[in-house]
């Protein structure tokens, strides 16, 4: 897992809440909670590219290679959170792919009830 985005978020939200009198604390705090939730996803979501699909895992370090599916259904879908290529017609990741923070696709496997 990558941290840097968390860290460097701490980081520069840390120094505006120490070194702005008064409203430090007002700007800074936030920044200091985004960044501890983008580490706790980063600790704990894998997106798993296989020779089929594209999987959205747990990560856990007890069981071979280190990630394991949710085991549950994606309550918004319906269904697994695992999709097909053939499925995607479109896919984004921001900034880039070298560095995703997001990660958007549209896919056509999810049944349409299940969307919205």
């Amino acid at each position: 897992p990558d941290y840097r985005l968390a860290a460097g978020l701490a980081s520069g939200a840390a120094l505006v809440t120490l070194g702005v009198p008064v409203f430090g604390a007002l700007a800074g705090l936030p920044g200091l909670g985004l960044a501890g939730f983008l580490a706790s996803r980063t600790a704990a979501v894998r997106f798993v590219f296989d020779h089929a699909a594209l999987e959205i895992m747990t990560a856990d370090e007890g069981v071979e290679g280190g990630v394991r599916a949710s085991g549950r259904e994606n309550v918004a879908v319906g269904c697994e959170n695992r999709w097909a290529y053939d499925n995607i017609s479109e896919w984004a990741m921001y900034p880039s792919p070298e560095a995703a923070v997001l990660v958007y696709f549209r896919e056509s496997q999810t049944r349409p009830e299940g969307q919205g």
